[in-house]
């Protein structure tokens, strides 16, 4: 399998090289890497400076020995066919790494459930202060696992990693039920003075429902698992099911049944029982008195301050908004720009690649639309020339469109890529475009220190429904009104980059310019530098510059 893998991957990179020397093959892969979701570029496949590639093999539906076999033979074949420095090469992936969990979680798995369940009969044996119950409890709390495993051996045969993990979830279940039925066997037998056969039946009436009823409903739970599509979680919701109804049957059935076996001496004094069970009773309905006045007093409060939050957040988003206006007012006048600056892309290894580029930028003054940009590319060669046009849109889709020389074309960006790296940059092609007022709904958090600064820290929440941030967490100064820091949270709510603004600079007594933007992917390890060089204002840019057109010429 592997040296055919292999003999393809080689053809297909021969069928590249032979292609026309006019379609530059680096250009290609700058497409591409261009056409990617966030997260993804080529630097998943090659390294940052094109010295080394990734190989991946796609195997089938495997068991681990054959795996283990197959990871075996790939080690023997880099030995003989690789060169001593690549001799270190070890095979990687979820594939792998679930092969070897899977093994660890099985033998774990049965070493485990075995001490717990001896561990659980100690206990037992303490809190019913009884050492025939207590090993007892071993039988109803053990079996119905061994059961389960029993029945998937017979309709399956393979264990899994799902399966491995069933014992774990399940035995807390099935030791819940038993726990309760002694309890209360216990509780008839010492505070009530019966028979063993009297004291099953009191259990049965106390909790024999609730433990049906629990045991129903956590049964139809796990069992709704089994419409799963991912395989892991159907097994485990089919074989959790079956160890809960096992469970229910052993402790309905043959737990009952091995407590009557025996019959014991009647030891307890009947009058001393039922002054104990007076005396509990009372301290009940004080506990009840209590609870009820506590309940009046916490759902008054409750009335109290219903409005207080809502009253809050009103407050907090007209204070956020009113600290973005004060920061966004100090941009204002300055015409347009151009500046020349340098892109560090560092991968998680430290190596970096550099990137040149210029930056041109006309403002526009409508509220309601956003500013034009134009970056043009210089370095390095392979995307020499190349030149990405921005419309800033408020809430509608911002316009984009991406020239590349070697193909000589214009190709327009869809909206729904606007969270796409930017030629393999940590920094998004919506991080590139104007940072627009009325693109972001604010709410304000704190006030906390920033380095040098005294800094007001805002969240701003993106209006365009398509934007790849769910929030942004913004630290604005409080003596220049610049953004020092900006945490950027992806659509699952956790914290995809952070980026820092240094090294400010006034040009003109009045604009200020950050001239080293740092950004960092805390999912990744990935950063991106932006080295900005002296910008230049009121250089004579007009629209006629930024339109689709002139990116051709």
């Amino acid at each position: 399998m592997w040296q055919r893998f292999v003999k393809k991957r080689s053809e297909l990179l021969r069928f590249i090289r032979c292609q026309p020397r006019t379609l530059d093959k680096q250009m290609f892969a700058f497409m591409y890497e261009l056409s990617l979701p966030y997260g993804l570029d080529l630097n998943d496949r090659i390294n940052i400076d094109k010295s080394a590639t990734r190989v991946t093999a796609t195997m089938g539906n495997t068991t681990t020995a054959k795996t283990k076999v197959f990871l075996g033979e790939v080690d023997a074949w880099v030995g003989e066919n690789f060169p001593g420095y690549m001799q270190d090469i070890k095979p990687t992936g979820a594939h792998v790494m679930f092969t070897y969990i899977t093994d660890r979680n099985v033998k774990n798995m049965i070493a485990g459930t075995i001490m717990a369940i001896l561990a659980i009969s100690a206990i037992m044996i303490f809190a019913l202060r009884s050492v025939r119950l207590g090993l007892l409890s071993l039988i109803p709390n053990s079996l119905p696992i061994l059961a389960t495993f029993g029945v998937w051996a017979v309709l399956v045969g393979e264990v899994g990693f799902s399966v491995a993990t069933v014992a774990s979830i399940s035995l807390g279940i099935i030791v819940d039920d038993t726990v309760h039925f002694l309890s209360k066997y216990t509780r008839a037998k010492m505070e009530n003075n019966l028979t063993s056969a009297d004291a099953v039946r009191y259990a049965f009436r106390s909790v024999g429902v609730a433990i049906l009823v629990n045991t129903v409903v956590l049964a139809i739970g796990f069992f709704v698992l089994t419409f799963s599509t991912f395989k892991v979680n159907a097994d485990m919701g089919v074989l959790t099911a079956l160890a809960i109804v096992f469970a229910l049957v052993l402790d309905f059935l043959l737990l009952p049944a091995m407590l009557v076996m025996r019959r014991e001496k009647e030891t307890l004094n009947v009058k001393e029982r039922e002054m104990h069970i007076a005396t509990r009773r009372g301290e009940r309905s004080g506990a009840v008195g209590s609870v009820t006045t506590v309940s009046v007093i916490f759902g008054c409060a409750l009335f109290l301050l219903a409005d207080a939050p809502a009253y809050a957040r009103g407050e907090s988003a007209l204070r956020g908004l009113e600290i973005a206006q004060r920061a966004d007012s100090t941009d204002h006048g300055f015409n347009n720009s151009e500046v020349n600056l340098t892109m560090v892309l560092r991968n998680s290894a430290g190596s970096e690649d550099l990137r040149s580029l210029k930056v041109t930028t006309l403002e526009i003054m409508d509220d309601s639309a956003g500013d034009k940009s134009l970056v043009i590319f210089s370095t390095p060669k392979d995307i020499d020339g190349t030149a990405l046009l921005s419309h800033s849109r408020i809430l509608q889709p911002d316009s984009q469109w991406l020239y590349l020389p070697a193909l000589k074309r214009v190709k327009r960006i869809s909206s729904a890529n606007k969270s796409g790296p930017f030629v393999g940059s940590e920094f998004a092609f919506e991080d590139f475009t104007s940072t627009e007022l009325n693109k972001y709904d604010y709410d304000y958090l704190r006030e906390e220190t920033c380095g040098e600064f005294t800094c007001d820290v805002l969240t701003r929440f993106p209006r365009y429904k398509y934007s790849g941030y769910t929030k942004q967490i913004a630290w604005i100064d409080q003596v220049e009104y610049q953004i020092r820091k900006v945490e950027f949270y992806d659509r699952r709510g956790a914290l995809l980059k952070t980026l820092n603004l240094k090294d400010y600079r006034q040009y003109g007594d009045k604009f200020w310019r950050s001239h080293r933007l740092e950004m960092v992917n805390h999912q990744t390890g990935k950063s991106t530098d932006l080295l900005y060089g002296d910008y230049r204002f009121d250089v004579g840019l007009t629209e006629r510059d930024f339109v689709k057109s002139r990116l051709t010429r």
